[in-house]
């Protein structure tokens, strides 16, 4: 067995001497880098935002039979081809005026709003969701959505699949067991 001397070669990989031949231990040094890259957290991508201030109001306090304005306001901070704008109603609230989609081109610092008039039909909640789009020249679409819900009275409740429980005289529950 010969000495074994260690040096450094010109990829910072370890290099081992036995008898006067030289082996680089790539082996060692691939899972030095591995072991290196993953000690260190690796950047997750994410889909930017779009240049734009997107705003969703109510005109007025909500209640079922009575009418209000619901705005959608957009101000884009960027110069795009065209602006769409949406206003998504659920089956619970009646549109009463209004349009509930415009295009147009609206320039970065101005602002445009879609406004309607709604009237509420049941006392459940619901939710009504703004879409504000900015398409660009080169057919690149970048878009915000708000929502709001209006608390108009309680969820509907589902009704149960389970039997009515079991009492005995006294009022305490019975559990059953088996068929």
């Amino acid at each position: 067995m010969g000495v074994k001397r260690t040096s450094m070669c010109h990829a910072g990989l370890s290099r081992s001497r036995r008898d006067g031949r030289g082996v680089c231990s790539c082996l060692v040094a691939v899972l030095g880098c591995l072991s290196a890259l993953l000690a260190h957290p690796v950047a997750h991508a994410t889909m930017p935002r779009a240049p734009v201030d997107l705003r969703l109001e109510l005109g007025g306090e909500p209640a079922v039979g009575a009418e209000v304005e619901v705005t959608l306001r957009i101000r884009p901070l960027a110069d795009a081809a065209a602006v769409a704008l949406t206003l998504t109603l659920p089956s619970e609230l009646e549109l009463v005026a209004g349009e509930t989609t415009w295009r147009g081109v609206v320039r970065a610092g101005q602002s445009h709003a879609l406004t309607v008039v709604i009237r509420p039909r049941e006392a459940v909640p619901a939710t009504i969701q703004g879409i504000g789009v900015l398409e660009f020249q080169d057919g690149t679409k970048l878009g915000e959505s708000r929502a709001v819900t209006l608390d108009l009275g309680p969820a509907i409740k589902q009704k149960s699949a389970l039997p009515p429980s079991k009492k005995t005289q006294t009022g305490d529950p019975v559990i059953e067991y088996g068929p």
